[in-house]
């Protein structure tokens, strides 16, 4: 386990929960995903050489380039940006994280955000999306783990602050709409 200075290409996770799977204590873990809303017309699959004319059907991203999100402010931006687009939506998914790869005795507390490398994320989204076992999970984590530190996950202190405010600062315009609705 690391702690932050972090480089471009870390994903986001934010605990939401610890559960058993087969015996392994997992957490949970939130990211955000970029959803189209419609299907895409006019694109094209180049393979060998070949064109082929396609709809664009359950496209989903995952933002890899964000650096660290340094003020509340960010977070908002971000759903801006994103979802002002139109065509675009900011989604919410999980991965399960085996709790051991966090490799702290300090508490995994929910609402914590860790930064994980795209081989740990991609593993984790496997297991999640029934690709990978269990046991391969384990498999190829320690297989990356022996030939590269390609298997990176650090926990920031900064952005767990932040989204915690963010989160509070959601709820309490949740509330005045709310009010605000039930006064009418």
């Amino acid at each position: 386990m690391s702690h932050i200075p972090y480089s471009t290409g870390l994903i986001p996770l934010m605990i939401d929960a610890e559960q058993v799977i087969d015996n392994h204590t997992m957490m949970r873990c939130l990211y955000f995903s970029v959803q189209f809303k419609d299907p895409l017309n006019d694109w094209n699959i180049e393979l060998d050489e070949i064109n082929y004319p396609c709809i664009m059907l359950h496209l989903e991203a995952i933002i890899t380039g964000i650096n660290t999100f340094t003020c509340a402010k960010d977070i908002d931006e971000m759903y801006n940006s994103i979802e002002g687009n139109g065509q675009l939506m900011l989604g919410i998914d999980d991965v399960w994280v085996p709790k051991s790869w966090f490799g702290i005795s300090a508490p995994i507390r929910q609402g914590d955000i860790y930064r994980v490398s795209p081989k740990m994320f991609s593993m984790c989204w496997s297991f999640r999306n029934d690709r990978i076992s269990m046991s391969s999970l384990f498999m190829r984590a320690e297989m990356e783990l022996a030939k590269s530190d390609s298997m990176f996950m650090a926990f920031s202190v900064q952005e767990t602050a932040l989204f915690k405010e963010w989160s509070s600062k959601q709820i309490d315009e949740s509330r005045m709409i709310y009010l605000e609705q039930i006064q009418e």
